[in-house]
């Protein structure tokens, strides 16, 4: 049981407020951005000037979250956004923004930012987190024993650091995770758009040692 009276570590998952009054972007330029990886937690150097993203399919009165969910799966968020990510204290050498100008059907909506994840940290905690890893029958390249999918997570606290608000985690790279201090600057600025995956700490479940 997690101790849900104040915000704790979760992952950020960029799904949007509403789906009836924001947008989602569906195009990327640059080929979707695929000369550039942002699992690797290393910083980019040669980000395109012209970066842009688009939603194309959608209709009607719509306008960005803070965060905007879209097909590539990044995250993507506003300048406000930005400005309450940069004031959480050890946030600045744990994240690059990259800037990508949005649109929604051709109407210019100014200059966002991609997030680049500069840290992994390995947290997951394997005895009481549940979780399925790559075995042989799995098809592609991924690593026999690799973490495939989290259920429930729960992390160790004392790898945890607060000059670390916001990671990868190491065993999963597909997910970051937000300190509770990130999350609390979040919500007293006002931003829109994400939803939470709540995280456990390994010395908050009944029964532990």
């Amino acid at each position: 049981m997690t101790n849900t009276g104040s915000l704790g570590w979760a992952r950020p998952i960029p799904y949007g407020t509403s789906e009836d009054t924001s947008i989602m972007l569906d195009w990327a330029s640059h080929d979707d951005f695929s000369s550039w990886d942002l699992m690797t937690c290393n910083p980019i150097r040669n980000w395109p000037t012209d970066a842009r993203m688009s939603c194309t399919e959608l209709e009607g009165d719509r306008k960005p979250d803070d965060v905007v969910p879209n097909h590539l799966g990044m995250m993507v968020v506003s300048p406000r956004c930005r400005e309450a990510v940069l004031k959480v204290p050890g946030a600045s050498g744990c994240a690059e923004f990259l800037p990508v100008r949005l649109d929604y059907l051709g109407n210019d909506l100014g200059v966002y930012f991609a997030v680049n994840v500069l840290r992994a940290v390995s947290v997951l905690d394997r005895e009481r987190s549940r979780y399925e890893v790559f075995t042989s029958l799995d098809a592609g390249s991924q690593p026999i024993g690799r973490v495939k999918s989290i259920r429930n997570l729960v992390i160790l606290p004392g790898l945890l650091k607060s000059d670390v608000p916001v990671f990868r985690l190491q065993e999963m790279p597909e997910w970051v995770l937000f300190s509770p201090s990130m999350r609390n600057a979040l919500d007293s600025a006002g931003v829109t758009g994400f939803e939470w995956w709540e995280a456990a700490l390994s010395n908050q479940i009944v029964g532990a040692e």
